[in-house]
């Protein structure tokens, strides 16, 4: 009997590899993170800005720990498991071996501080947040879950804000902080205005050193596309109208090529006839660098509203400022009145979600390519002001520590 009870317990420990994901080593040797993500993606590299940002956490915070549930991994069309791609991860960042977990609710937490990113997520993990007693810190995302002037939006909201543990609120665009303000969410002071998201910031070197179209072996016009699809058609991207675009422009311009990046394929709009489109899928950040070297515009007609009420786009959208730093031209548009830095025609081109209108510009920029690589330079130049590392994680970190030390403080 002692032989199989040993057994059992042998089996259990040791061949069941996600038991020991239970007990990290702040919980076995009882000490304590400084900080703790919790996520849904991470660390899943398709979603750039979050893998940098939670990255560079992880390099200022020694003790922080990442926990990650895995569950919108399908949305980017990967149907790995939480433990492939967390060991496909551990091969390029060894030093994260026992810093990323698979969340588990029986896990205990132990931090200062948890930090997360998105609605959806907050709202997720408020009863792991409190069950744990931990205060937190979330930036609120357009996107994920976040909807204006939706009840049960809304009631997330006051519930997140309402909690005990809140300790702040950063929110990237302008209208995001009017919303929360102008509703009486929470207070004026515990919310924090960072414009923009994290980027790599290795990649502003590319930009500036990237050969433009007069340049390259291939002197093709190449616009490109890059989001996922969320809804039929991609109407909340704008994809209906980057397709309807490309097909009229290869009636007239056989050397002006389109390529789209993200869940979006030839079957969710007819293309068969157009040999001028290309798809390439979803694609992980490595995939970039080599890809807008060869681009000239990105074009990101977005509309508002459209994945349902309420939802909306930040300004520009991440893809953009991924592409506008390696010195590709930026073709956005702004429905909400979202721009506070760009000007119009000399660091992006603001654009209606109206084929007639971005033909136009199109056209005017491909008989000017001087102009076109004029409006690249300046965009690139207005995008490392505002998304450099420093410029975004600097305000950042100074609302976490500020947030510790005030955990910290409580608990001595």
């Amino acid at each position: 009997m002692t032989g199989i009870f040993k057994r059992k317990v042998k089996s259990l420990l040791f061949k069941q590899k996600n038991f020991w994901q239970h007990f990290p080593s702040n919980y076995i040797f009882k000490r304590k993170h400084s900080l703790v993500i919790l996520d849904d993606i991470y660390p899943l590299p398709l979603s750039a800005f979050r893998f940098v940002e939670f990255n560079y956490y992880l390099s200022a915070y020694p003790t922080a720990a990442v926990y990650t549930t895995g569950s919108s991994f399908q949305y980017l069309k990967v149907f790995d498991t939480v433990d492939n791609v967390l060991a496909n991860h551990v091969k390029g960042y060894p030093e994260h071996s026992v810093r990323v977990f698979e969340f588990s609710e029986y896990r205990k937490i132990n931090a200062d501080l948890i930090y997360l990113t998105f609605l959806h997520n907050t709202h997720h993990f408020l009863p792991t947040i409190e069950a744990n007693s931990i205060p937190f810190v979330f930036t609120l995302y357009p996107g994920g879950g976040f909807m204006m002037n939706n009840k049960e939006v809304e009631n997330q909201l006051r519930n997140i804000f309402s909690s005990p543990f809140f300790r702040k609120v950063i929110v990237t665009q302008k209208i995001t902080l009017d919303y929360l303000v102008e509703n009486n969410f929470c207070s004026p002071a515990a919310i924090e205005l960072i414009y923009g998201v994290v980027m790599p910031n290795d990649n502003f070197s590319l930009g500036k050193t990237k050969k433009h179209r007069a340049n390259r072996e291939n002197k093709n016009l190449n616009i490109c596309f890059v989001a996922n699809k969320y809804m039929p058609l991609g109407i909340d991207k704008g994809y209906d109208t980057f397709i309807a675009l490309a097909k009229k422009i290869s009636l007239n311009y056989s050397d002006i090529h389109f390529h789209v990046v993200g869940t979006f394929d030839e079957n969710d709009i007819d293309v068969t006839g157009y040999n001028n489109i290309t798809f390439y899928g979803p694609r992980e950040t490595s995939f970039f660098a080599q890809f807008y070297s060869e681009m000239d515009i990105i074009v990101s007609p977005n509309v508002p509203f459209k994945l349902a009420d309420g939802a909306f786009d930040g300004f520009p959208t991440g893809g953009c400022i991924e592409a506008g730093i390696m010195g590709v031209a930026l073709f956005c548009s702004d429905s909400l009145g979202q721009n506070l830095y760009f000007e119009h025609k000399k660091d992006i081109v603001i654009i209606e979600n109206e084929v007639n209108n971005i033909y136009d510009h199109v056209e005017y920029y491909y008989h000017n390519p001087d102009q076109l690589e004029q409006l690249a330079e300046e965009g690139l130049n207005k995008i490392e002001s505002l998304y450099s590392t420093e410029a975004q994680m600097a305000p950042r970190i100074e609302i976490i520590n500020q947030a510790m030390k005030s955990s910290r403080n409580k608990v001595d």
